[in-house]
């Protein structure tokens, strides 16, 4: 509903997802080879399975299944939104738009699990840590992934306490996984490396 401040009303970015047909964000495609190559039948499916997840206006065209070295998929959904800059109500000012890819993992049985935001922004500076699921009480491994940009063949996560793990990548997607839960997890870093072994970045958490 209109929020009034200072005399003025701002309308707030509807609920919800709306599928749209504009192209995804060019600082997203420029960084993300996934979203170069042609879109598939099975990228296509992926479009209806969405359902009432809230992630703003999805572009259609940009929606992918990313295949990770560890065999999972990865199901990715390009989004546009808008939200203030500030606090208050800007009057007339347009809500600056927010580049935006959810990443959501594909279990077996067709369902989404785990889920992750990446920001254009973001992915250019190698902000982004980790996504992680499973690693239950029964002592099964937790799955660590994350999205990231062109260039990067591996990604390792140094964890409090010593522990790593090494994620390859494959489709903009690095995969790993670790013998811990995921709640006694507690990133110190990511190094994101080239193919040929060159440190691209050593990020702290």
């Amino acid at each position: 509903m209109p929020v009034a401040t200072a005399g003025r009303a701002c309308e707030a970015p509807p609920p919800g997802t709306t599928f749209v047909d504009t192209p995804p964000s060019a600082a997203l495609v420029e960084q993300l080879a996934i979203l170069r190559r042609p879109q598939t039948a099975e990228d296509l499916a992926a479009i209806d399975r969405l359902g009432t997840l809230p992630l703003g206006r999805v572009h259609r065209s940009g929606v992918r299944v990313a295949h990770a070295a560890d065999g999972r998929s990865y199901v990715l959904y390009p989004s546009t939104a808008r939200r203030p800059a500030s606090r208050r109500c800007r009057g007339d000012v347009p809500w600056p738009p927010v580049h935006r890819i959810s990443v959501f993992t594909e279990q077996p049985d067709g369902t989404f699990g785990g889920g992750g935001l990446y920001s254009a922004g973001r992915l250019r500076t190698y902000a982004d840590g980790f996504g992680s699921f499973g690693g239950g009480p029964g002592g099964e491994p937790t799955i660590l992934y994350a999205l990231v940009r062109d260039g990067v063949a591996r990604v390792t996560w140094v964890f409090q306490g010593g522990l790593r793990a090494t994620g390859v990548v494959q489709d903009n997607i690095a995969a790993g996984e670790i013998a811990a839960g995921p709640l006694g997890l507690r990133l110190e870093r990511t190094i994101y490396e080239a193919a040929d072994g060159t440190i691209l970045a050593d990020v702290e958490a």
